[in-house]
């Protein structure tokens, strides 16, 4: 059974079984390091998940959103230390960065690409354009399906814009996965 996006929430994410993965991954130690130290303390399974999410999006964090028009691209492992190191990224480098840190934990996951639409005021219409095209990671459950995972910083922006990029919350929709992130308690 796979449940619809609009009917996840964050008490079914965090009872629900993460799929795990048939093949590991070798990442640089700094990378496995950074993983392991914040997935620490929590049980296997939709915490670990949770806890990664909160190291990159949760209050604090240290973790800024590059909204700059010269903002470095690229997602490959270079890009991720680079990530890591200087605590700044795009949405492109926080999905892989999750993803690979998600699959070296043992979990299926996968980036996807989209568009994040600004809503005008009232409307219901929308024009997309490059600046809207958007990145985020997806974890597979075992009971509810492929999960999104949205990564990055965007309440920490930096660089460009006067304003955060707006998250799902400020675009009609929810964020069941920070919304479980968010409510986990310390270990």
């Amino acid at each position: 059974r796979v449940l619809f996006r609009s009917q996840l929430t964050a008490d079914r994410i965090r009872s629900a079984t993460p799929a795990r993965s048939a093949s590991e991954i070798d990442i640089p130690a700094p990378i496995r390091a950074f993983a392991e130290e914040a997935v620490r303390g929590r049980p296997s399974g939709s915490a670990t998940l949770l806890a990664l999410l909160a190291r990159f999006t949760g209050p604090g964090t240290e973790f800024r959103y590059d909204q700059a028009d010269d903002a470095p691209g690229g997602h490959g492992l270079f890009q991720i230390n680079r990530l890591l190191k200087e605590h700044r990224g795009t949405a492109e480098q926080y999905a892989s960065a999750y993803a690979v840190l998600a699959r070296h934990l043992g979990y299926e996951s996968r980036v996807v690409m989209g568009f994040r639409p600004q809503y005008a005021d009232t409307s219901t219409t929308f024009t997309a354009t490059e600046r809207d095209v958007d990145a985020w990671a997806e974890v597979r459950f075992t009971d509810i399906g492929w999960v999104p995972f949205d990564s990055s910083p965007r309440a920490n922006p930096v660089g460009g814009k006067d304003k955060p990029t707006p998250t799902p919350a400020q675009t009609n929709t929810t964020d069941p996965a920070r919304e479980a992130a968010n409510k986990q308690e310390t270990p």
